[in-house]
């Protein structure tokens, strides 16, 4: 025995009589199967997760359909308008708004001050606006070649003001993602008319809620920047406060909420062009 080599004893046996190394190859062959059951679960998991949290365009409509939840609110805001020069407007505005199908409609007055008090919006289709303006006496039906003018002045257009299913108009992929948020990129479909060619969306996943969106134009370049700060009032998610910044002519719009009520029972009536000329304090 002395002087042979490992091959020439042959395989070593264990005390049972059993091949040593025919006991490594099981044990790598249990583990080998072991990492492939592993893999598998991952890739099962990954899959959930994706299917859970659901594609771009599951978590825009996601979006749409958190901020359409309510069946109809109330709401009391100021609206600060800044210009290039940091010179401030301050106005409030009351707003009332019901769901009607897949769409909202709603009815904007101002309150204050003097030059824009009673002036009114009413929207009840993305075709379908109307513009009060007391010192006319006369409503105006926004046209389709007009809904892309700022409204009073704001960085907001009207046809920002009536759009409530960005399904319809965006295609959305995720293009990053964290722990707290995803990030969209909505890409403007063929047939669609929106003034934004694409816009990157920051969407929160605890609230389906915009957070941040960049707004690009015709030709790809940044033109709007929007921030959302969310609260929840009730079971339903609501904006507390919108800054939008038209980066083209450096001019800004703050929206603050100061206070909203949902759920509650509002007219049909309200939403009219006859309301639309009433005086704020006079809808009920």
């Amino acid at each position: 025995m002395i002087g042979k080599t490992k091959k020439e004893l042959g395989p070593c046996k264990n005390e049972k009589g059993g091949s040593t190394m025919n006991i490594n190859t099981k044990q790598n062959n249990k583990n080998n199967l072991t990492l492939k059951i592993i893999a598998a679960n991952l890739l099962f998991l990954s899959v959930f997760v994706s299917q859970a949290f659901g594609s771009g365009d599951q978590i825009l409509e996601k979006v749409d359909e958190t901020m359409n939840a309510p069946k109809s609110s109330f709401s009391i805001s100021q609206m600060i308008l800044v210009d290039s020069s940091g010179n401030r407007k301050e106005r409030e505005m009351m707003e009332w708004s019901k769901k009607q199908g897949n769409e909202t409609i709603r009815l904007i007055k101002f309150v204050s001050p003097k030059d824009v008090k009673d002036v009114g919006f009413l929207t009840l289709a993305e075709d379908q606006m109307y513009l009060w303006l007391p010192e006319f006496g006369k409503v105006r039906r926004i046209a389709s070649s007009a809904k892309n003018q700022n409204f009073m002045g704001s960085d907001l257009s009207y046809d920002d003001l009536s759009t409530t299913d960005r399904t319809k108009h965006y295609s959305a992929k995720i293009i990053a993602e964290d722990d707290k948020t995803w990030t969209l990129l909505l890409t403007r479909k063929p047939n669609s008319d929106k003034p934004y060619s694409k816009t990157e969306m920051v969407v929160s996943k605890e609230s389906y809620v915009t957070l941040e969106s960049k707004m690009y134009d015709e030709s790809g370049n940044l033109w709007k920047t929007m921030k959302i700060k969310p609260k929840k009032v009730g079971k339903y998610w609501t904006i507390e406060e919108l800054i939008v910044e038209d980066k083209k002519t450096n001019h800004k719009t703050i929206i603050i909420n100061k206070d909203t009520k949902f759920d509650i029972d509002l007219s049909d009536e309200i939403f009219t062009q006859r309301t639309l000329k009433k005086q704020a304090d006079q809808i009920k």
